[in-house]
């Protein structure tokens, strides 16, 4: 599996859409990730900035 393949993907998990930002280890058929919300946001003085994640995805949802 092509790890730099499966980032800048957009996937939908546990009822939200995210961007894989990077993806790491694998085990029992899941690759631990980086994800960014694409339609959650905290509001900052800088701006909005994505709410974001680190949980382990099934390879197929990354790999599609």
């Amino acid at each position: 599996m092509n790890k730099n393949a499966m980032s800048q993907q957009q996937i939908s998990h546990e009822g939200d859409d995210w961007r894989v930002l990077s993806t790491g280890a694998e085990r029992d058929g899941l690759v631990f990730c980086h994800l960014a919300s694409t339609t959650r946001f905290n509001q900052q003085r800088n701006g909005a900035n994505p709410v974001q994640i680190c949980d382990w995805v099934p390879v197929e949802k990354v790999a599609a």
